[in-house]
């Protein structure tokens, strides 16, 4: 059976508009677990449905907590799905059911970046050794500053 908020039935909603509220998993909104991202709780969603001319008008918020992977050090870090003042228009007729799942989906993956960074200051992996650069520095970075092919580049006075 499908969650309620995917399925919400335009002639059950009353004159004045109802709240739905809830917790939903990321899998019935369609949200896959991958290596990079994973949503290890529900999301918890809640929205005022009113009927307005033409189709139903929905607004809320939504939220949850996922577990995201570096993609500079590859340790993994919580990063929290917060979306407020959600608000769709969905165009309906009388007595159909509205699925509010791509909406919601959608502006979920869109509020994560390209690139997930546990720390905007993240140092990373080493080239040469793999040593995570966060939690110490390993000889490889010391001695390539100082050998550094790059580092007559830096002379250079391009003014």
């Amino acid at each position: 059976m499908k969650h309620p908020l995917t399925r919400i039935h335009i002639g059950a909603i009353p004159p004045e508009g109802m709240v739905v509220d809830g917790r939903i998993a990321a899998a019935d909104l369609d949200i896959e677990d991958e290596d990079r991202i994973s949503f290890p709780e529900l999301v918890d969603y809640r929205f005022e449905l009113s009927v307005v001319s033409g189709g139903l008008l929905a607004r809320g918020e939504a939220g949850t907590r996922s577990r995201c992977r570096c993609d500079r050090c590859l340790a993994y870090f919580d990063f929290f799905v917060k979306l407020v003042e959600l608000c769709y228009f969905i165009p309906v007729k009388e007595d159909e059911t509205v699925d509010l799942t791509e909406p919601i989906r959608q502006d979920i993956l869109l509020l994560f970046p390209q690139r997930l960074v546990c720390d905007a200051d993240c140092r990373g992996l080493c080239g040469k050794c793999g040593q995570n650069l966060n939690v110490r520095l390993c000889e490889c970075e010391e001695r390539e500053e100082t050998e550094s092919v790059w580092r007559e580049l830096d002379k250079l006075d391009l003014t």
